[in-house]
């Protein structure tokens, strides 16, 4: 009996002990957290709800889930075609094959709360340039950029925009900046497949001149004294020092693009305004402050104002832009093509491209490939059998004329940049500063031409307590050994130090 007694309360002892412990982790309060609430599941790897990949990479994606109280973090992943997109339990994709697929993310404590996001395999973005890095504004006024994306046929070409400080100047969804006080800023457009690609614009606003002469301008009478503004010809006026108001009319003879070009005696932009023939302001299509290039798109048989402040010499000319076809030739090279329906890579020898006149041809070219590493590619020449150094300056040239351009190849050789106890920039990859860059030029090209990292020569190296100075062919040299990049050729194998003063 006593024995008895004594089992059965060890038993009750072991009971208790168990249901103590159940009741710690049962409701889930250990594993799911019972006394905390999630309110969402988001992913901070991607701008947008949208991924392209291409086929055999892999991308991880990374989560955030939000809540009240203590709660869980945990998600599961989910996709809805794992024969093109797979994801692993840590939440990493790889594409299988070209296809759509949708990834889902749950939180394992509320299976309510999800984010989805759509996978395409096919074609990333691999560059996204816009018409302009800089533009000026005066308050109240507006543009809109142009992006270029490439390649062509990317699957994806969405951008995302965005203002480094809104209260200077606002983008919308379409690119369009619209100034709204004095200021500097800088307008973004970042490809939404996940890419990482974008490009931005440093916008400046400034206050806007409304008086003339010690009045508001009296756009109707401005325009009843509009002067004829012929197609192709070069009008010019002396302005005066109380900054003039002018004004031209013009009558499209066509529906399409016209070009004005209004600059003062020293080539500096006249900021001219269009109105069209009920007085109404009309945003330009493109414009370039720098050049005092403006785009107008116009419709046939309508009169259109122009007018602009003019404190000294200045001069106008308008034409109506047309379509013109640029042909580049990979010259022994090809243009890599994937086709879809092949699943695979069909080469070209060359490819024409259409431009409007005054576009810059640097928009729309992509790089040939040669095929091997005997050749590199050194830029476009405009006739077969070019040297490097005859190669012209594509990213400043606009279209004009049909055209043929030819790819020109030379031998690589090394050039080596050291930061001479200085630094480039952080590398990931091996989590140490680079100090040495390496570039494969082509042999002939100068060392300053845009090929194929200009970005060191404006991102050049730090060093603590030092100031840049240039670069050297020894790493004793002083300032006075500094060579000049615009006059140095890639002729060899060579290694070139910073300076430091």
């Amino acid at each position: 009996m006593h024995k008895q007694f004594k089992h059965t309360h060890l038993l009750r002892g072991i009971l208790l002990t168990a249901l103590v412990c159940l009741s710690l982790i049962l409701p889930g309060q250990a594993a799911y957290g019972a006394s905390g609430k999630v309110t969402g599941v988001k992913v901070t790897s991607l701008p947008a709800k949208t991924l392209t990949l291409k086929k055999g990479k892999s991308f991880k994606l990374k989560t955030k889930v939000t809540g009240t109280g203590s709660f869980s973090k945990a998600v599961t992943y989910k996709s809805s075609n794992p024969k093109v997109v797979a994801v692993s339990k840590k939440g990493k994709l790889t594409a299988k094959k070209n296809g759509k697929a949708k990834i889902t993310i749950t939180s394992k404590k509320n299976r309510k709360k999800k984010y989805v996001i759509k996978v395409t395999v096919g074609k990333p973005v691999k560059k996204l340039t816009l018409n302009q890095t800089s533009a000026s504004l005066t308050t109240g006024k507006s543009l809109t950029l142009k992006t270029t994306v490439l390649p062509k046929k990317a699957s994806n070409k969405k951008v995302l925009w965005s203002s480094g400080n809104t209260a200077v100047a606002t983008v919308s969804t379409s690119g369009l900046v619209t100034a709204k006080k004095t200021g500097t800023t800088t307008i973004t457009a970042l490809a939404a497949d996940g890419s990482g690609k974008k490009a931005s614009c440093k916008v400046t606003v400034t206050k806007r001149t409304q008086l003339n002469i010690g009045g508001e301008v009296d756009l109707a009478a401005l325009f009843q004294n509009a002067s004829s503004l012929p197609l192709n010809q070069t009008l010019s006026g002396s302005g005066n020092n109380n900054s003039e108001a002018v004004s031209y009319y013009l009558k499209a003879p066509g529906t399409g693009r016209y070009e004005f070009i209004a600059v003062d005696k020293n080539g500096s932009s006249l900021y001219p305004d269009i109105y069209d023939q009920n007085q109404k302001e009309l945003d330009w299509y493109d414009c370039n402050y720098s050049t005092g290039r403006y785009v107008a798109e116009l419709t046939a048989g309508k009169t259109y104002f122009i007018w602009f402040f003019a404190s000294q010499p200045y001069s106008i000319r308008v034409r109506m832009l047309h379509q013109v076809n640029i042909t580049f030739n990979a010259t022994d090279g090809y243009f890599p093509e994937y086709n879809e329906q092949l699943e695979d890579v069909i080469k070209q020898d060359a490819v024409t491209i259409p431009y409007m006149q005054g576009d810059y041809l640097y928009q729309y070219a992509e790089r040939p490939s040669y095929g091997n590493d005997t050749r590199v590619f050194a830029g476009w020449a405009d006739h077969p059998g070019a040297s490097a150094s005859e190669c012209l300056p594509v990213r400043t040239m606009t279209a004009e004329n049909d055209q043929t351009l030819y790819a020109v190849w030379a031998e690589p050789v090394v050039v080596r940049f050291a930061a001479n106890n200085g630094v480039f920039f952080y590398n990931e990859k091996t989590g140490s500063y680079q100090a040495i860059v390496s570039i494969t030029y082509p042999r002939g090209l100068k060392l300053s031409a845009d090929y194929p990292l200009q970005y060191i020569y404006f991102q050049n190296p730090t060093r603590s307590g030092y100031q840049f100075a240039g670069w050297a062919a020894t790493s004793d040299a002083g300032t006075n050994d500094i060579i000049n990049l615009d006059q140095t050729f890639a002729d060899q194998n060579i290694e070139y130090y910073a300076v430091w003063k």
